[in-house]
This record gives C-alpha cells, sequence and structure tokens, in this order.
C-alpha cells in the first residue's frame, strides 16, 4: 500500500518538476542577401500557455542571441530591427540552450521623407558704392526696432549715441528711397518697426546739389535706407502715466505710408509742464522744445 501511494505522488510531481525546468533559447541573425550579421535585433517571447509570461532580449553586434529563464513551453517568437521584415514564428522550447539555428531576416525598404534644398541668399552683397543688408538674417526680439536690428549688422555701430556705419557716422536715414521726417537718424530708428523691414542699404548719398548737377562736389553724407516689406504701412504707440496730486501725461503718434506719401499724426496732454512734443514723439522731425506753446493741456500736431 506504501508502495502504491509514493508511485501516485512521483506521478504528481513530475509534471511540476517538468514545468520547473529552466530552459533556454540561443541562436544568430543574419541577413539573407549578404550573410552578413544582424546586430540590435529586438526579440519578443511570449508563452503559448500564458500570454503574461513576455521574455525579451536583443541581439548582440554580432546576430547572436540567447533568451534565458524559459519554462517547457511553446513560444511566439517575434524579432523587429529596422530596416528588416518583422520575423515570426512559434517555437518549442523543451531543454536548456536550445538552439534556434540561423534566423534569416528579409531586408525591408524604409521610406524616409524627402528633404528639399533651397539655396539661402547672402546675408549682404555689394553693389557698387552701395552695402545691402537683408534683415531676416538678423535675429532681433518681437518688438525691436530699426535701431536693435542696424546695431547687430557688420561694421555698424552705436557709439555716444550716434550710429557709425563703415566707421563714419550716419548722417541720413531714408525710407523707400525718401527722407524720413528729419535729420536725426538716431531718433528716426528708434520708432521704425524692425519686422517691416525688408532690406537696408547704405551708402554715401551725394548733395541734392551735386545729383542735380551730376557733379560731385565733395558734400556726400553717410545714408542708411530702409527699403520696407510693402508699400502700404501702418505704425504707431502710445503712452501714458498717472502720479501723485493728479499728475498725468498721454500721448501717441501713428504713421501712415503710402508709397511716397507719408502721413504723421502725434497727439500729447499733461499737466507737468511739458512743453511741445519730445524728439521720440516727433520721430527725429523736430529736436528740443521748440518755440512757442506752452505748459499743459492736450496737444495735436499732423504732418504728412
Amino acid at each position: 500500500m506504501r508502495l502504491v501511494s509514493t508511485l501516485v505522488l512521483l506521478l504528481l510531481l513530475l509534471p511540476v518538476a517538468a514545468h520547473a525546468q529552466a530552459t533556454s533559447l540561443r541562436g544568430k541573425f543574419v541577413d539573407p542577401t549578404t550573410q552578413a550579421a544582424i546586430g540590435g535585433v529586438q526579440i519578443k517571447l511570449t508563452s503559448m500557455a500564458d500570454t503574461s509570461q513576455v521574455h525579451r532580449a536583443t541581439a548582440k553586434d554580432d546576430g547572436s542571441f540567447e533568451v534565458t529563464g524559459l519554462g517547457v513551453h511553446s513560444y511566439r517568437l517575434e524579432a523587429t530591427r529596422l530596416g528588416y521584415e518583422t520575423m515570426r514564428m512559434v517555437m518549442r522550447v523543451t531543454r536548456n540552450k536550445q538552439e534556434a539555428g540561423v534566423l534569416a531576416m528579409t531586408p525591408d525598404a524604409v521610406n524616409l521623407p524627402g528633404i528639399s534644398v533651397t539655396d539661402s541668399p547672402a546675408p549682404a552683397i555689394q553693389k557698387a558704392d552701395t552695402t545691402e543688408f537683408r534683415a531676416s538674417a538678423v535675429k532681433v526680439h518681437k518688438d525691436a526696432t530699426a535701431e536693435d536690428l542696424v546695431q547687430k549688422l557688420p561694421g555698424v555701430t552705436m557709439e555716444n549715441g550716434q550710429v557709425r556705419a563703415q566707421g563714419e557716422q550716419v548722417q541720413q536715414v531714408l525710407v523707400n528711397g525718401k527722407p524720413f521726417m528729419g535729420s536725426d537718424p538716431t531718433a528716426a530708428m528708434k520708432n521704425l518697426p524692425a519686422d517691416e523691414i525688408d532690406r537696408i542699404q547704405v551708402y554715401d548719398r551725394m548733395s541734392d546739389q551735386a545729383e542735380f548737377s551730376g557733379f560731385d562736389d565733395g558734400g556726400s553724407q553717410k545714408t542708411m535706407n530702409f527699403i520696407m516689406r510693402n508699400l502700404k504701412l501702418n505704425f504707431g504707440k502710445a503712452y501714458a502715466g498717472y502720479g501723485d496730486n493728479d499728475r498725468y501725461q498721454v500721448g501717441g503718434n501713428s504713421t501712415v505710408i503710402r508709397g511716397a506719401t507719408r502721413f504723421t499724426v502725434l497727439g500729447m496732454s499733461n499737466n507737468i509742464n511739458q512743453r511741445n512734443f519730445s524728439p521720440q514723439d516727433l520721430f527725429g522731425a523736430l529736436s528740443g522744445s521748440g518755440a512757442g506753446g506752452g505748459a499743459g493741456g492736450p496737444r495735436m500736431m499732423m504732418f504728412g
């Protein structure tokens, strides 16, 4: 009776022992065309009996691999590698270091997006005696002015509040080849928005008399001409301030450019005894406090 019980117990333990037996699978991946080893293949083994049992491994540089910690089961093998078709097969693993042999992976074409190569224009070019810069070649912040832009151009510096180009002081600022309200280049550039500028030209402009007669009288001026992106342009600014004793100051300006026609409106009101318009308000058209006009009260000036 005892012998029968022992035999029954052994029969019950045999499946458990078989299940607990440690097995492994190894092999090698190659390219069937060149017979070269394929490294970096991602291997996934999923137990057919229990899909929650998943084993992973990565093939070495020589294409060899070994997946350990398996049981005596049938496994679904899945091997993936960029440039090759995914390999899928079912393998029965029954012993340790079981050989899968040499596994050939089929090459697969990888579709890459097209690349367009475009020629970027030079940031600066020389046309006779004129140096022309592309504004888009210079990176400035969103609300930058023309003054911020030109200071980043090669050969252009700011010294003592004055703009110098090619070692000479810039004496005149033009917009699309036309004078831009006054003879103060710095004040003009402070109020010209950089994001509306397409190109900047730097050259020596002859005097009006020399241009009329065609003879150089030696009275040329270093000139900076801003070529705008659009012939129709609107820009401006507004400001306001309030302090103790009910002191206040408000003002603003707006400029409209339509080809060769320019129209500017400036308005200002305060009770802090500020006289007329400041140079910043006038975009360089006027400077200083000027004559006429008392303190306080609203004022407006329009000119084209």
